[in-house]
């Protein structure tokens, strides 16, 4: 029982807030009612993929969240005005 009061605790505050202790923000458009995002291949360079494997573990965001916003963040940054 307490290990659910806990899950439901976790699940709570992440929804609340979409800002974690590292100041990353998640400001995603809501895809739940598309299913569980689209499965994609992509290479990734070795090393880079190692650090961002580290970088997950220490964020309590999904890896999908990460990079989508990571994505997000890149096209806004070198969009073509």
């Amino acid at each position: 029982m307490e290990l659910l009061k806990e899950m439901l605790m976790y699940y709570k505050r992440n929804k609340e807030s979409n800002t974690n202790n590292n100041g990353i923000v998640i400001n995603l458009i809501d895809d739940k009612h598309k299913g569980n995002g689209k499965p994609k291949s992509v290479r990734v360079n070795y090393f880079v993929w190692e650090d961002w494997k580290v970088f997950t573990n220490e964020n309590n965001f999904s890896s999908k969240d990460l990079v989508s916003m990571a994505l997000k963040e890149y096209m806004n940054k070198y969009k073509k005005c």
